[in-house]
């Protein structure tokens, strides 16, 4: 064997190690991508599946609602006398047979108000049944502005909405309900709800 084959057969073994590095270098990325993948897709599943709970609004959303709730495809407001519910549909962009985008994704919103015609808008709104987790809002460049521990709840109570009437807000799973309390002798006919942006309703 002369010099040159000998350079020949190193070269070769060189690029054969060359080639089975990116093969493993692309064996482990295609593990990582797919672990993460099952990753984001567990953290989707399990928002999905979180109940729903009440994060008090410690100036973090603005003045109005007393209460925020969010998830996947969802973000709602409680006040003493409405129920803001905000619905996000998104589109996945059309592709072509390259696979590249004709059109680009869309993202829709639908919002349902429910008010309580006629009921106090100065009621005492609380949280009721602390749970543990807690928020953090850490935006911007002013700390005073930050929002460290902000309290979550399982329930949202409104005491006296109506004379001698309590609302209890609270999540069946993903599902908004909502309780009456009427005390002895107080009147339920009081009671009147008002859906705006509701495409059909039925009892």
């Amino acid at each position: 064997m002369n010099l040159r084959s000998e350079n020949f057969l190193r070269h070769l073994m060189v690029c054969g190690r060359v080639v089975l590095w990116v093969l493993a270098l692309a064996v482990g990325l295609s593990h990582a991508n797919a672990v993460q993948n099952e990753s984001r897709r567990a953290a989707v599943a399990t928002l999905e599946g979180r109940t729903l709970n009440f994060e008090r609004n410690d100036g973090q959303y603005g003045v109005g609602p007393a209460f925020v709730s969010r998830g996947p495809n969802y973000y709602l407001t409680v006040a003493p006398t409405e129920v803001r519910v905000t619905l996000r549909k998104a589109t996945a962009p059309e592709r072509d047979g390259y696979q590249v985008a004709r059109t680009p994704g869309v993202i829709n919103y639908r919002t349902l108000l429910i008010e309580l015609a006629g009921a106090n808008e100065l009621a005492r709104i609380s949280g009721v049944g602390e749970i543990s987790g807690q928020a953090n809002y850490f935006i911007g460049n002013d700390s005073s502005q930050w929002r460290t521990g902000v309290p979550t709840y399982s329930r949202v109570r409104v005491d006296d909405v109506y004379p001698g009437i309590n609302l209890i807000h609270y999540g069946n799973e993903q599902h908004l309900e909502y309780d009456f309390e009427i005390a002895p002798q107080a009147d339920p006919g009081q009671i009147a709800l008002r859906f705006v942006g509701a495409d059909k309703m039925s009892i």
